[in-house]
């Protein structure tokens, strides 16, 4: 219970710091991938505005929806003839009326669509697969931003080991130098083997300084990724986890079937397809009878009336009630050439959709490759790591017993940090294959 409650309180602290800008204030001693992600998912500005695409996705479906439902308006007009026009039409032969030219309207119209071609339907049906589109791609998105932040995250866990790396290698060197100086004053050593000391400790302080800058730069970016704004902290805080040991080798036997089954950007083009399925049907829809119940209710009144006979009113309430009917008859060509276009992108989606299909292949298989290639580097790298240790050994031993040079000793310690610094990139690279694997399947955290 304790360690969930820590786990709450450090999340909304960080949630703080994010929506204050309070980035140089003391930071966590270590952050967790877990809270990396879920930091980066409630405020990475990109998904917000995704977010944001799925909303209005929402209210298109609404307004699509509300299209089929009668709608009812308040209409006022005031009307100028140029000559003395009847308020009311005569409702039988003979009957008097008011005439004049300034005629007001107040009232009431409704209309209700009864068919249109499937134009209504279609829209309301497009506007929900085109929200799942969106829905999609939102998710789509949150899984590469999740990949994002591991891949970062675990490049800033190889970044340290290596320069934990060099730093070791450092001080090793020093204590060499210090036998080294040790011996050139007791005239055991030639003074070159020094100044050969001294040149490769500078190249391993420029070392040093650009793992430093490029562990600088992996934190830059996710922080960015979790939308943090500021510079960084002076002092960075660390991340919970370790490279080593990698977990084993995920099944990969049914991977490419997942992937076509779960991959969201392949749900989001199927419901693109649907979308314009639709629009073409609407398209053709246009090209039918449009039917439509219109009634009125409403209030007219004459307001200087020109031929006011005794018996008359200059003003009454009357109401209509009818159906129209629209048939296009010439358009110009325009609603084949609006039926032709949606075909067309109907089958621009088609393709890509297929394209999509044969990337995901593509992508299955280089994922599958690149956790083979990391998993074989780590065990080959591990038994060299070793190797490259008792070579350094022997080396400096050599040299106190003066059997071996400088040289050797320089050498062996460069190889040793080449190997080593290879074997966390190994393991780097491992974890990341693993995530990108997982992302290619469509696996969600």
């Amino acid at each position: 219970m304790g360690t969930a409650c820590n786990r709450i309180l450090r999340f909304l602290v960080v949630l703080f710091c994010i929506g204050t800008g309070v980035v140089n204030a003391e930071p966590d001693p270590q952050m967790s991938l877990e809270l990396c992600v879920e930091t980066a998912l409630l405020n990475n500005p990109s998904l917000l505005a995704l977010k944001a695409q799925v909303k209005g996705a929402e209210y298109d479906v609404k307004m699509a929806e509300g299209r089929r439902w009668p709608s009812l308006h308040f209409n006022a007009a005031e009307s100028l003839y140029s000559d003395d026009t009847r308020l009311f039409p005569a409702s039988y032969n003979g009957e008097q009326g008011v005439f004049g030219k300034d005629m007001t309207d107040l009232g009431l119209i409704l209309q209700l669509p009864l068919y249109t071609g499937g134009q209504l339907s279609g829209a309301t049906a497009a506007a929900r697969h085109n929200r799942e589109a969106f829905e999609y791609t939102l998710l789509r998105a949150s899984q590469i931003l999740e990949f994002d932040v591991a891949q970062t995250a675990y490049k800033i866990l190889g970044q340290v080991k290596q320069l934990e790396s060099i730093i070791f290698s450092q001080q090793v060197l020093n204590r060499d130098k210090e036998r080294i100086t040790a011996m050139v004053d007791a005239r055991k050593a030639a003074r070159v083997d020094l100044l050969r000391m001294d040149v490769r400790l500078a190249k391993i302080d420029q070392a040093r300084v650009s793992a430093e800058n490029n562990l600088y730069g992996a934190w830059q970016e996710l922080f960015r990724l979790m939308g943090k704004n500021g510079p960084l902290p002076d002092s960075l805080p660390g991340i919970d986890g370790s490279l080593l040991p990698v977990p084993p080798l995920p099944d990969t036997g049914d991977a490419l079937e997942k992937a076509l089954e779960n991959r969201p950007d392949i749900k989001a083009l199927d419901s693109r397809v649907a979308v314009q399925k639709q629009k073409a049907a609407s398209a053709r829809g246009k090209a039918l009878p449009q039917i439509y119940l219109k009634g009125s209710y409403g209030y007219r009144f004459m307001t200087d009336s020109n031929d006011y006979p005794q018996g008359t009113d200059d003003s009454d309430v009357r109401g209509s009630i009818g159906v129209n009917l629209d048939l296009p008859l010439f358009e110009g060509g325009h609603i084949r050439a609006e039926i032709n276009r949606e075909q067309a992108l109907l089958a621009s989606i088609e393709n890509q959709r297929h394209s999509l299909g044969l990337l995901v292949q593509k992508e299955i298989r280089t994922a599958v490759l690149d956790m083979t290639s990391a998993i074989q580097r780590i065990k080959t790298q591990k038994t060299a790591v070793a190797q490259a240790r008792d070579a350094l050994a022997i080396e400096q031993e050599k040299y106190l017993l003066g059997k071996g040079t400088i040289l050797d000793v320089l050498d062996a310690q460069n190889a040793m940090l080449e190997i080593e610094t290879e074997y966390y990139r190994a393991a780097a690279d491992y974890h990341t294959a693993v995530a990108r694997f997982a992302l290619t399947r469509g696996d969600t955290k």
